[in-house]
């Protein structure tokens, strides 16, 4: 197991560093390795080779120096690019964010630097206190008992937490697997990696091809007749909507309970649109909805609309 601790300080060996030598001295008493990466250097680059390193670590620690109450402006920087290349190998490990100050504004640095981990599902990890440290120097620094302490605490806390995920897997237990839903743009289909509904889509880390794949696969099963095929099943949803300004998201819930019942053939109508309710959850349907996604969903399956 090895843990990645990125120091966002553009100080290579300054205060932040001193509190995350401290974090790495408590993984490593209980034989986890860790490696402090400087990442107070933005640079495409040198993300690019945190990133690379993401992809074999195990857990993530995130330290930034505090600079008029925020983490520093490198390291905001850093992490905008490093999530955006390595935000599918950060989901589901465990993250930490560690502060250092002269005297405040920890609080919120941690809070903005926590931001990235929950992102991203990583369960956070903590001490028994905020995870910070105090001191202008990285000499005073090591004069803050108390700060260090935390340090250590948060270290152990982290090798426990490996150790702990990693009997889970051996014991069989394994990441979420991946389920097909829609984005409320249309029929494209997205696959959820642990995001959260960003408004009109969903995460997806798939790679170009992959995502063509996928779309051009759900576009045939959904809509065998083409472009024409889905103006006419959004043409009929429309002409019996009372509520003419929901039309999009109609359209979603029709795709997506089209979709699932045709992978499901064994699903009433009923079960189909309970499971699609519950994942996608942009609008609330009376039962006149309903009915209407039955009516035409009957009349789509039997060929009507598909000529």
């Amino acid at each position: 197991m090895k843990v990645l601790l990125l120091n966002g300080s553009p100080r290579k060996e300054g205060c932040t560093y001193t509190a995350l030598c401290e974090v790495a001295a408590a993984l490593k008493e209980n034989g986890v390795d860790s490696e402090i990466f400087q990442a107070g250097n933005p640079d495409t680059e040198n993300v690019k080779a945190a990133a690379a390193k993401m992809k074999e670590a195990d857990g993530l620690v995130i330290g930034s120096p505090v600079y008029w109450a925020s983490p520093s402006g490198q390291i905001i920087e850093f992490m905008d690019k490093f999530c955006s290349m390595a935000g599918a190998d950060m989901r589901l490990k465990p993250g930490a964010a560690v502060a250092s100050a002269r005297r405040a504004g920890t609080t919120a640095t941690l809070d903005v630097l926590n931001k990235y981990l929950t992102f991203y599902q990583m369960p956070v990890v903590s001490s028994n206190y905020w995870n910070m440290v105090h001191g202008n120097t990285p000499e005073e620094v090591r004069q803050d008992a108390e700060g260090l302490q935390i340090m250590r605490t948060l270290g152990n806390n982290m090798a426990w937490l490996l150790k702990s995920i990693e009997a889970g897997k051996k014991a069989g237990l394994r990441k979420k697997r991946l389920r097909r839903i829609l984005s409320a743009d249309g029929p494209d289909p997205y696959l959820q990696t642990g995001g959260r509904n960003m408004g009109k889509g969903w995460l997806d880390f798939r790679s170009g091809a992959q995502r063509e794949r996928d779309y051009r696969e759900f576009y045939e099963r959904v809509f065998p007749g083409g472009i024409s095929h889905r103006r006419r099943v959004r043409a009929r949803l429309l002409e019996m909507m009372q509520k003419k300004g929901d039309i999009t998201y109609m359209l979603l819930y029709y795709t997506a309970l089209k979709d699932l019942l045709i992978r499901r053939p064994g699903l009433s109508f009923e079960e189909g649109l309970k499971q699609v309710c519950s994942e996608v959850r942009v609008m609330k349907l009376d039962a006149g909805a309903k009915e209407v996604l039955r009516k035409v969903l009957e009349e789509d399956l039997a060929g009507q609309l598909n000529s």
